[in-house]
């Protein structure tokens, strides 16, 4: 099965700023994450990654995440990055 690469811009709110979000779900699903940029301000974080993985690993992945709290939203490609 061909690996799908997905990127999401997260947003944390301030009761999951702290807590190891990603580790977790690396953890309980097959799938690994790029960082590509990260921020706290105001207790709030946000962080744009790219989800790699098989298309139901990266589908739950983003599942558990807005289970947890954390709004998930896609990032379009551009032409120019």
């Amino acid at each position: 099965m061909q690996n799908l690469e997905l990127r999401f811009h997260l947003t944390f709110p301030h009761e999951r700023v702290t807590e190891p979000v990603l580790c977790r779900i690396v953890r309980e699903y097959p799938v690994e994450f790029n960082i590509r940029r990260a921020d706290i301000r105001d207790g709030v974080g946000t962080m744009d990654l790219a989800l790699v993985g098989a298309s139901s690993a990266v589908e739950e992945a983003v599942a558990q995440m807005v289970e947890l709290g954390v709004d998930v939203d896609p990032i379009e490609r551009t032409v120019i990055e």
